[in-house]
């Protein structure tokens, strides 16, 4: 009877742990997922490697096109892939991973050959983390520092419309209205201003994330 209970014991166990090991992929935690962004870094390292360099005017060139593979299992499911100049030439490696369940959480690691730009999404909330530092929140169309919630870029206009994207001193760039069109012909871009670094990093924040979120 003892052997029984025991038997029964372990049995429990060990569909709490299972249960608890697939609900990790379904409700992961912030330091789960910041685990996972350490494993997307390192996969995406030999892709990194064919990048071109993304000066002021290459990004003017960057397509609106996301080329992309899949990769899943049964517990996750993971995308990688370039967003690539308008004459197919790597500008960003990317990998997006997905977690099963309908609460909206994944996380979209991007790269150039200077930048790091990691988006961990939980929900409608998003973090951005840049080249390993936390840095803002995106909502919508809008870019917010985390450390004081000041709003740092945002996009206005319609969609389906040219729409700029401004920061408190300038306008940094005007966006095509066809940026979902997955077309690799069509710019991202009809204009890109005289930027510096740090408004450079600023304007490819909010439109990696913004080609990459619906995949």
């Amino acid at each position: 009877m003892i052997y029984i209970a025991i038997i029964i014991a372990l049995s429990f166990v060990a569909i709490t742990l299972g249960i608890s090991g697939f609900t990790k992929y379904i409700r992961p935690g912030l330091n789960q997922m910041k685990k996972d962004v350490l494993r997307l870094r390192s996969a995406s390292i030999s892709a990194a490697a064919n990048l071109i360099p993304l000066k002021h005017d290459e990004i003017e060139l960057l397509s609106s096109r996301v080329d992309l593979k899949s990769l899943g299992n049964r517990f996750r499911k993971t995308k990688s892939g370039f967003l690539n100049s308008i004459y197919n030439e790597p500008m960003v490696a990317f990998t997006i991973k997905r977690y099963l369940g309908n609460n909206r959480r994944k996380i979209i690691y991007a790269r150039t050959t200077t930048d790091e730009f990691v988006f961990i999404q939980k929900k409608n909330t998003v973090q951005l983390y840049l080249n390993g530092n936390p840095f803002g929140k995106l909502e919508n169309d809008n870019l917010y520092f985390l450390k004081d919630n000041k709003r740092i870029a945002w996009i206005e206009g319609d969609r389906g419309q040219s729409r700029p994207l401004y920061t408190p001193n300038k306008k940094l760039a005007l966006i095509n209205p066809n940026i979902q069109l997955n077309d690799s012909s069509s710019r991202t871009f009809q204009f890109v201003g005289d930027l510096n670094p740090s408004e450079q990093k600023i304007l490819l924040s909010v439109v990696v994330f913004k080609l990459l979120e619906n995949e």
